[in-house]
């Protein structure tokens, strides 16, 4: 008997094993051109959301993956330093963060209202941001009245309710160094 070779197509390989006949499709995250002996992880910033793949669909607009081999547009998101705005038309937009603020890999200003159980942008130690405007920061004039982490967060003799904790709470005073 005569036996003849052949190449995978696209998608598929024989995932390095020589002399094999058999090609798999490759698995989610990965993709390979006709006739590859492997597959391929996706790149960072791309995803391949089903078995099969023959190429990579990259994120749309400032998103990226946190890592290679991405299965899911889910995994599409703002880069460390930046923010995803809220709004539909700004979805696939990465914001700087604002200086006084930290933005986590995966930043996203919805998250902050309980759309997802994801991060969002949080306030530094020595500066707050009020309820109302939650990206408005404000530098406070001493640093420990602003613990940091999330909104409206004050030393726990502060006055949340003061930009920049500026005030003590009812009650309290302010006292004087000599």
């Amino acid at each position: 008997g005569s036996s003849s070779c052949s190449v995978c197509p696209a998608g598929r390989s024989t995932q390095m094993r020589l002399g094999s006949s058999r090609c798999d499709d490759c698995s989610r995250g990965r993709f390979s051109e006709e006739g590859a002996p492997d597959c391929h992880a996706c790149q960072e910033g791309s995803y391949a959301d089903s078995p099969g793949a023959s190429a990579c669909q990259a994120c749309s607009g400032d998103l990226t993956t946190r890592f290679p081999a991405a299965e899911a547009v889910e995994q599409c998101m703002c880069p460390q330093g930046t923010f995803r705005p809220s709004g539909a038309e700004l979805r696939s937009s990465c914001e700087p963060c604002p200086k006084g603020m930290r933005c986590e890999f995966g930043s996203d200003l919805q998250n902050r209202y309980g759309v997802n159980n994801g991060t969002y942008p949080l306030v530094q130690l020595g500066y707050m941001t009020m309820q109302e405007d939650p990206l408005k920061v404000y530098a406070c004039l001493l640093p420990d009245h602003c613990p940091g982490g999330d909104t409206a967060s004050c030393d726990r003799h502060r006055d949340a309710a003061v930009p920049a904790c500026g005030s003590c709470l009812a009650g309290g005073k302010t006292k004087r160094k000599k």
